[in-house]
């Protein structure tokens, strides 16, 4: 006589052991090969000016495209952003470019909550972006995806000293 509680305990470890292959696979293939997990994706808002690495495509004005920034969670010490400029009609994109982004100094100013994240109204947040040797300090408004680009002299100033010293904390 076969024990059915046995076959099913046995059944339900075999389900469970082939499981985890297939969620490896499955969150596997979510990842960019390279880059890593997308951790966060916005679009810069209509008003704000294009990212200085970007020139427009002949034909085009600003509001005719879009931009779109990924940030990764990269494998290795690799660009961890990516910046894409879209044809807005099309949605076809004719421009994507990688680089480094860090939490701008400004950060450290900010209260921490027991968690060691953010509070809501917990401001101001800016990345600082790197494509090329060129720079951009992007504001993140809260409860908002649209990403703006400052050009406040001294918020831009002090992301420029803190690159010369090093620094680009992601954290």
């Amino acid at each position: 006589m076969v024990n059915t509680e046995s076959l099913l305990a046995i059944w339900a470890r075999a389900f469970r052991f082939r499981q985890t292959p297939l969620l490896f696979i499955l969150s596997f293939s979510a990842c960019n090969p390279i880059r890593g997990l997308p951790e966060a994706s916005f679009d810069l808002a209509p008003d704000s000016r294009l990212p200085r690495w970007f020139l427009l495509p002949t034909g085009y004005r600003r509001d005719d495209v879009t931009v779109t920034i990924t940030y990764y969670v990269p494998w290795a010490s690799i660009d961890d952003a990516v910046t894409e400029l879209a044809d807005q009609r099309r949605g076809q994109t004719l421009v994507r470019s990688t680089g480094q982004r860090c939490w701008h100094p400004q950060i450290d100013r900010i209260t921490r909550n027991e968690h060691g994240g953010f509070d809501r109204g917990s401001r101001p947040r800016y990345t600082i972006i790197r494509v090329a040797d060129v720079m951009e300090v992007f504001d993140h408004p809260e409860g908002d995806s649209k990403l703006r680009i400052t050009d406040d002299p001294v918020i831009v100033q002090e992301a420029n000293e803190s690159l010369q010293r090093g620094e680009c904390r992601k954290e």
